[in-house]
């Protein structure tokens, strides 16, 4: 009987295998990136664009353009919401829309104004949404990122992707969607956002100026401020930008200009940031207003001398540019923290550090905290070192003059 058993369960197994609901990817349209904007009728309240990426297109054998197929191409839907928007262009489309590899939401600056809450509910019920998923804001409407057409790169949302995986670089800074919430309803409730636009290109081949719609391409620069609403309350420039980068320790690649001690007018000094490690401490004044006291240590590279000076073989010349990177770190973070005063948002993480170093006293302070930020105050101490001068310790020039 177990055998008889057996052998039933054997041949049900062989007949019940198979893939019976499975999807071929090139009947999938592969969205990588979204857009959202406001839309003009009172009952489409939202207009999402999505750009595409066709399988089939990456597939060997299967590509080629010899149909006339676009590696890359962009839909736009309405609806009272982005999911009614998503049908709107599912019926125009003739594949299946998978939202499973989408890498990008950019906001549009008029949605980002009002208010973005309610546009994030639907990213994070939906089974396809990555935690890897970056957020942005585009100066204007999102919908005119994803359709540009570049000269240096088939797809902007691409682009963008690209651009954001090589991490915190300069001042471009990468935020995820994840990161972007917590911030918004973690105790300092204030997040940022890249800000995207389309920019002039500048340096095209004589073919691609044929085309006027191809002279153009993006720019991600400086960062979109969101106080506890979700509303876009304001914009850091590049200064302010890496402000914020020093103080919350997300410093990863950046370029430090600074005068030269023997030429401050003519010469300038690039240095390449190796590493760097921010401590903060908070002490609770007699008045109950937090001190806040950020101790950074940096560690840079020399990475272009441009000047006709010598003097960098000395070591009085090394430590001269040592203070001069404080004096412009130290700058830097009290833009960032005077922009983060004056729009009110507590961007720099200030509120963590409080809740974190002073749990009983944040308490008491955690109500009225929007009032007490404007007044906290802020010192800045910062310990540089130059590492390493690089292959040569003077611009080549001068060693031409001293072979002449």
């Amino acid at each position: 009987m177990k055998r008889l058993l057996a052998f039933f369960l054997i041949i049900s197994c062989i007949f019940t295998t198979g893939c019976w609901d499975q999807i071929e990817i090139t009947d999938l349209a592969l969205v990588i990136g979204t857009a959202i904007d406001k839309g003009d009728d009172p009952d489409n309240k939202v207009v999402l664009t999505i750009q595409v990426a066709n399988p089939r297109m990456f597939i060997p054998g299967e590509g080629g353009g010899g149909d006339g197929e676009k590696a890359f191409w962009t839909a736009t839907g309405t609806g009272k919401t982005i999911s009614e928007a998503t049908f709107g262009i599912s019926h125009r489309v003739p594949r299946s829309l998978f939202f499973g590899h989408n890498r990008l939401m950019i906001v549009g600056e008029e949605v980002a104004r009002d208010g973005i809450i309610p546009y994030l509910d639907r990213y994070f019920r939906s089974r396809e949404t990555r935690p890897n998923l970056y957020i942005l804001v585009a100066r204007g409407r999102g919908q005119e990122i994803l359709e540009t057409n570049m000269a240096t790169f088939r797809s902007s949302g691409m682009a963008l992707i690209n651009m954001f995986d090589l991490g915190n670089n300069h001042t471009v800074v990468p935020v995820r969607l994840v990161q972007f919430v917590y911030d918004l309803t973690s105790a300092c409730q204030a997040a940022v956002a890249p800000m995207v636009q389309v920019v002039v290109q500048s340096s095209v081949s004589i073919e691609e100026a044929k085309h006027a719609s191809r002279l153009q391409t993006l720019s991600v620069k400086g960062l979109a401020v969101f106080n506890s609403e979700g509303r876009m309350v304001g914009e850091m420039n590049n200064a302010e930008t890496m402000g914020l980068l020093w103080i919350r320790d997300w410093a990863e690649r950046n370029q430090l200009t600074v005068p030269c001690p023997l030429d401050e007018s003519e010469a300038s000094v690039d240095l390449d940031l190796v590493g760097s490690t921010t401590k903060t401490r908070v002490e609770i004044g007699e008045d109950g207003i937090p001190r806040f006291d950020i101790e950074l240590k940096v560690v840079f590279d020399v990475a272009e001398h441009f000047g006709e000076h010598m003097g960098m073989d000395q070591s009085w010349y090394i430590n001269s540019l040592e203070k001069r990177a404080n004096t412009v770190i130290a700058r830097q973070i009290q833009a960032a923290v005077s922009k983060a005063k004056a729009l009110n948002a507590d961007v720099l993480g200030f509120a963590e550090e409080v809740h974190r170093q002073h749990p009983r006293e944040w308490e008491g302070l955690r109500n009225n905290w929007s009032d007490i930020f404007p007044l906290v105050e802020v010192t800045v101490s910062s310990i540089s070192e130059i590492s390493t001068r690089g292959m040569s310790a003077e611009n080549p020039d001068n060693s031409l003059k001293v072979l002449k």
